[in-house]
């Protein structure tokens, strides 16, 4: 391994152990009925679609999240494929939103979260609902989180969450991206 690789792989390592504590707020029915019915599972579009298929197929909660994940997961490196690169499939996540699926066929695989508890509130509207999660940094795509405008990271596949409470303060979640 060479100076830079080796230097690149720290890089990679640093970012791995750094855990992000992330909030998502939505007012979506569909999802707000899932993270209820889960237990607090936030879903790219591909897991979910894959949690779905598998629970109305039989299979119960750890088998079906298992299954959605592991959709996401391809999904994820399709698109990657796609765009060229993880962090250009990132990028267009960010640019086009819902639209990018449409234009490309291929189901989402990132859950857009922020680490700014405002944004999270305007995204969550009147009736909507903020969560929260520690996001471990190797389930980060997107390398600008930190400076782009809504601090929005980008969640590879789905992460475990608990609802926020702005009165208790005290939001702490389990981490478990599904990132392989």
């Amino acid at each position: 391994m060479n100076r830079h690789q080796r230097r690149k792989a720290e890089r990679e390592a640093k970012r791995a152990a750094k855990r992000v504590r992330a909030f998502r707020g939505t007012n979506r029915g569909e999802e707000l009925r899932l993270l209820d019915e889960t237990d607090g599972y936030l879903m790219s579009d591909a897991a979910r679609d894959g949690y779905y298929e598998n629970v109305y197929g039989g299979l119960g909660f750890e088998e079906a999240w298992s299954a959605g994940l592991e959709k996401s997961q391809h999904a994820f490196e399709e698109a990657s494929a796609h765009h060229g690169s993880a962090a250009n499939y990132a990028r267009e996540h960010r640019l086009q939103g819902t639209e990018l699926s449409k234009r490309t066929g291929i189901l989402r695989s990132l859950v857009s979260m922020t680490t700014s508890l405002s944004e999270a509130r305007r995204f969550a509207g009147i009736g909507g609902r903020i969560f929260t999660a520690e996001v471990d940094g190797s389930a980060i795509v997107n390398a600008d989180w930190q400076t782009n405008e809504e601090n929005e990271l980008l969640v590879a596949n789905g992460v475990r969450a608990e609802e926020f409470d702005e009165e208790a303060e005290e939001p702490v979640a389990v981490v478990d991206s599904g990132v392989r």
